[in-house]
């Protein structure tokens, strides 16, 4: 993570898994009472961790 000074604002930028983002945009609002933005931009893909694919798993091997 990367914090960076401008004017009366604070430019934050780090790298995170899509599937932690659900709910970010809520969350930022409500803490900033409506004043913070954000935007996400596409990296890469990463293998999913093994938690996740756990949970995952099952869930694809009923769509078969």
């Amino acid at each position: 993570m990367h914090m960076e000074p401008l004017k009366n604002y604070q430019i934050i930028t780090a790298e995170v898994p899509l599937a932690k983002t659900f709910g970010y945009t809520t969350s930022l609002r409500s803490l900033t009472q409506g004043r913070a933005t954000h935007s996400m931009q596409f990296k890469q893909f990463r293998p999913v961790d093994q938690e996740t694919r756990q949970r995952l798993y099952p869930l694809f091997e009923t769509r078969r």
